[in-house]
């Protein structure tokens, strides 16, 4: 009788270790499957509406929020693109080419247009594959009718800031802000013309040069951007970032 106690006894110890090891077993395999399947759901971009888009751009503040990149070829772009939009290639960008934006935290919302949003995706996919964690592509500009199409260009401020130091006499460059920000300093080279002046003064711009222009926020630029189109000029750029959203300018009072 007490051989066939211990035996028991023995059976449900087995029985309890056997259980307890299964338990840990399934409870580690399925929070090992939580984690790839929350890993996938990050590595994915976002589809993006016109209208969405459309809303985002239109607004002077949401616009700061995000960075939107035309991913066509550049006589496309030039043709008319999404405002607030800069350009950058999607083979350059699939090939891992992120120059230009690279200063970028890799939080920053970013979102990919082309036309149709099949060269767009595809680099939406790079720059989630290269860590970018908020990736948006947004409807092509052939299947949703934009209300902001504009021939200005757009540039960022670290590529501002080089054209600055460079002094390359082919660039002729705009500061739109207030003559007294402009006083206290401004970038190299650059010529103060506000957006209440630049339909006086539109004869002072050459038509020969790149013109970049930037202020605050790259609000009252656009504005002088847009009237230099309108007079004729051909290659006109606006920054994105201003004075008071970069802080690595270099402003010079001379």
């Amino acid at each position: 009788m007490e051989m066939k106690k211990l035996l028991i006894a023995g059976l449900v110890s087995s029985s309890l270790i056997l259980v307890g090891c299964q338990s840990n077993n399934t409870t580690t395999t399925t929070s090992s499957d939580a984690n790839t399947e929350q890993q996938a759901a990050v590595a994915e971009f976002k589809e993006m509406s016109g209208d969405e888009l459309n809303k985002i751009v239109q607004d002077k503040k949401l616009k700061e929020k995000y960075l939107v990149i035309d991913v066509r070829p550049e006589d496309e772009y030039n043709a008319g693109h999404v405002k607030w939009a800069i350009n950058k290639l999607s083979d350059d960008i699939v090939a891992g080419d992120l120059s230009g934006i690279d200063h970028l935290d890799k939080s920053f919302p970013i979102i990919t247009v082309c036309n149709t949003g099949n060269r767009s995706a595809k680099a939406a996919q790079a720059l989630v594959d290269a860590g970018f964690t908020e990736v948006y592509n947004a409807e092509g500009v052939k299947d949703y009718e934009y209300e902001t199409i504009t021939q200005v260009g757009f540039l960022l401020a670290p590529e501002l800031q080089e054209i600055a130091n460079a002094g390359d006499d082919k660039y002729f460059i705009i500061d739109a802000r207030k003559p007294e920000d402009f006083e206290k300093g401004h970038l190299k080279g650059a010529v103060n013309i506000t957006r209440d002046e630049i339909q006086d003064r539109l004869d002072e711009v050459p038509k020969d040069k790149t013109v970049v222009a930037y202020c605050y926020s790259g609000n009252q630029s656009l504005d002088v951007a847009e009237a230099l189109v309108a007079d004729g000029h051909e290659d006109v750029w606006n920054a994105n970032d201003g004075t008071k959203e970069y802080d690595g300018f270099e402003l010079v009072t001379e």
